[in-house]
Order: structure tokens, then sequence, then C-alpha cells
């Protein structure tokens, strides 16, 4: 039922399937040989790059983007912040694997990094932030556990568009990002 939906982990469940098919016999003799065929599948691709771009080239679906909820609920991040008196959004997946970042990546535009610094490389893909709107509309019906994260999220953006360009906000405006800040940072340590 799921394998038409797996991006990162296919390899791995056709493996599983072939050994469940497998006699109670043969499972017995091949079940070390399956270990280790899954366990090498696990081990993350290493790379030297550190910033990678992708042009998206396909158009998202429900479908992708159910997926993508899911994902995010697990690997993801979403989150306003405040830097230098600035207001800024993040959308943002992390992962040891390579295809499922990229997967996002050719769907919708983000910028990829890859963070050395463990005895692994984790892989990070951020939206774009013009792209912030749609992503967080497109997720909301699909998202479980950030569900709250995301409408935070969508409430600034709407705060973000009412700004006349060059100029400050309101000292209002800025009390309520700053309570969607809070309210972001209680709801992500829960």
């Amino acid at each position: 039922a799921i394998s038409k939906h797996c991006i990162v982990k296919g390899e791995q469940l056709l493996k599983l399937r072939c050994y469940l098919e497998q006699t109670r016999k043969e499972k017995r003799q091949n079940r070390y040989e399956f270990i280790r065929a899954i366990s090498n599948l696990k081990e993350p691709p290493t790379t030297s790059n550190s910033r990678i771009w992708i042009s998206p080239d396909i158009i998202p679906d429900r479908d992708f983007f159910k997926w993508l909820a899911g994902f995010l609920d697990g690997d993801g991040n979403l989150c306003v912040y405040e830097y230098k008196g600035i207001f800024y959004s993040r959308i943002g997946i992390f992962n040891i694997f390579p295809s499922a970042i990229i997967t996002t990546a050719r769907r919708i535009k983000g910028s990829i990094t890859i963070s050395t610094g463990c005895n692994f490389p984790v892989w990070k893909w951020i939206c774009c932030q013009k792209d912030s709107e749609f992503a967080c509309e497109s997720l909301l019906p699909h998202l479980v556990i950030k569900k709250e994260q995301c409408k935070l999220l969508i409430e600034f953006l709407n705060i973000k568009k009412t700004k006349i360009r060059d100029q400050s906000y309101s000292f209002d405006q800025v009390n309520q990002i700053r309570e969607i800040i809070n309210q972001i940072k209680h709801l992500n340590s829960l």
C-alpha cells in the first residue's frame, strides 16, 4: 500500500517485501544476509558539496503535499524569528538522505545546504521566502503535529503583506509578531 509513495526508503521496502514472501525456512537461512542488505541501504551517502541549487521542474500535486506534511511533521521546522530588529520566517526540512530533500527542491523553490559537522552529512532544504505562503497554505490541510505552527506562520505572512515597503511595522504589529514568535517557540518545545 505504501510502496508507490516511498521516496527515501523504496529500496528497503522492496527488500523487505522479498524477505516476507520467503518460506519460514528461507527466512531463517537468509535472515543475516537480509539484515546486512537493509543496513547497507541505511548508510547516508557522503558528499563534498556544501550548497546545491536545484530549480523546480515538477508541479507539486496534492499527494506531494501530503507526503511533505508528514515529512515536515517529523523532520521539519516552521518558525518566525527576529534578528537584528528584522523579522524572518522559515520553513525547513532536514534529513541524512538527499533524495527527500532533492524531491522537495524539485517542486518548491528553496536552498539546499549540507552540514558535515556531525558523523554524517545532514541535508537541509529551506523554502524560498516568496514561496512560503504557497507552501504553508498547501501543507496546512495535511499537517498533524505542526498544524498550529503553520497557522501562526500564515498569520505572520499576512502581517508582513500589509507592511508598506521601506516603512517600519507599527507598534501593534511588532507586538503581534513577537507574540507569534513566542507561541511558535512554545509549540516547538512541546
